[in-house]
This record gives structure tokens, C-alpha cells and sequence, in this order.
């Protein structure tokens, strides 16, 4: 009733069980009380009976199993036939029983919202200093292989298919000690004072080349440029 609230919650309501399994399988699921019958069951109901139904055996091992270990429990598609706030309700539930009936739990998923329930950006850690739940995401369905220490938002764009930000370009470097003069003419007059090997001389110094920028402003200007 945590994750999906189908369960009649009037007076007449009992805590009956159906139990149900498929032919030819070893599938067995238990459900609860339904105002329906246990066949015409949606797929994230059926689902959720198959976790809960496993969780029970844990339980039950834990109760009977004098030396119980704790246990392993491995849940393919989690998140089939769930909707997203279901989603978010089952994860914090199975958390919840996990860590009391000692399991790890091992689970598939195609689904952001699940991903998110359990992805270190978007949970903090314990309150020991301890993250026991991780994200394992692997990619490429041709020859798969897992991509280590992708954030949420990585994740969630290579899932959307979101072709990824160009790297910046790094920023230029301005490598010139400029001359502001006065028009045009003073830069040709310059032109002719500064002869390469004075330009070579000021660039083994400083490291820097010279570059002459006429900006044709009267001469009281270009001289209180200086203050700014």
C-alpha cells in the first residue's frame, strides 16, 4: 500500500491473500485483497507482488534460519508498469526493508526517476559517512561497457541522447604591449623608428610584441588615457 494504494481500506476489508503462479514456471506471487479479481491485475501491480513476495521469503529466512546471512535479490526492469512517484516509493521502501533484512539489492532500470532515487548527486550520503547505494550505468547495446563516475545530468543526457557540449575553446592569449598614438601619421612615423631588431629586443625582454594602434583622437586625449 506504500507504493501503489489499491487495497480496499473499508471495514469489510481482509488481510486475504491470493497466491499466483504461471504454469511451466517457477513463478509465484502473492496479492492482496483486490475489489477485482487477481487476473485482470496492471503489469506495475503484478510487478510489486513479486518483489513483496520475495521480500516475505527473506523475511521468512531471517525468522527460521538461526545463522540467516542475509541475502541477495535481483530484480530485472524494476521499474515495469510503475509510475514515477510509484517509482520513488517502491526504491525508498526496498531501501528501508533491505537494510533491516540485510540484502543487497541488484536491480535493472531504463528509468531516470529510479536512477535519480539512487544516484549520489541526488542522495546524500548516510548518517555513518557511509553510500551503500550506487548507480552502475552501462551503455552501448553493441558492445556494452560501463561508464564509471558520470553524474546525474551526464546520465541523463546520454539517456535522452543529448549530444554533448562542445569542450570551450581556451581563451586567447594577448601577447602584444600595445602603442596607442594619435592618427595615422604618427604610426607611420613610428614604423619607421621601430626597426625589427629594436622589436626583437623588446620581445626577448618583456616577452611581448609591439603593436601600434592609431585611434585618431587629439593629443590631450591620447595623453589622458593614462589616468583610465
Amino acid at each position: 500500500k506504500d507504493v501503489i494504494n489499491i487495497v480496499d481500506d473499508s471495514e469489510t476489508a481482509t488481510n486475504a491473500i491470493t497466491t499466483q503462479s504461471i504454469q511451466g514456471t517457477s513463478k509465484i506471487a502473492k496479492h492482496p485483497e483486490y475489489a477485482h479479481s487477481p487476473k485482470s491485475i496492471s503489469l506495475g501491480q503484478d510487478s510489486l507482488s513479486s518483489i513483496a513476495t520475495a521480500l516475505a521469503s527473506f523475511r521468512r529466512l531471517e525468522r527460521e534460519w538461526p545463522d540467516y546471512p542475509g541475502g541477495l535479490l535481483v530484480i530485472d526492469e524494476i521499474d515495469a508498469g510503475f509510475h514515477p512517484h510509484a517509482q520513488k516509493s517502491l526504491m525508498d521502501g526496498i531501501k528501508n526493508v533491505a537494510k533491516k533484512l540485510r540484502i543487497q539489492v541488484v536491480a535493472t532500470t531504463h528509468s531516470l526517476c529510479m536512477i535519480e532515487a539512487i544516484h549520489p548527486d541526488t542522495n546524500p550520503i548516510d548518517d555513518k559517512g557511509v553510500r551503500v547505494d550506487s548507480v552502475v550505468y552501462i551503455t552501448d547495446s553493441i558492445a556494452p561497457r560501463i561508464k564509471k563516475d558520470l553524474s546525474f545530468s551526464q546520465i541523463q543526457g546520454d539517456m535522452s541522447l543529448t549530444p554533448p557540449e562542445p569542450a570551450p575553446k581556451p581563451a586567447a592569449v594577448d601577447n602584444s604591449l600595445k602603442i596607442y598614438l594619435e592618427d595615422a601619421e604618427a604610426n607611420f612615423i613610428l614604423g619607421h623608428l621601430l626597426t625589427q631588431k629594436l622589436k626583437r629586443q623588446v620581445n626577448t625582454a618583456t616577452g611581448k610584441r609591439l603593436k601600434a594602434i592609431p585611434i585618431s583622437v587629439g593629443c590631450n586625449n591620447l595623453q589622458g588615457l593614462q589616468k583610465f
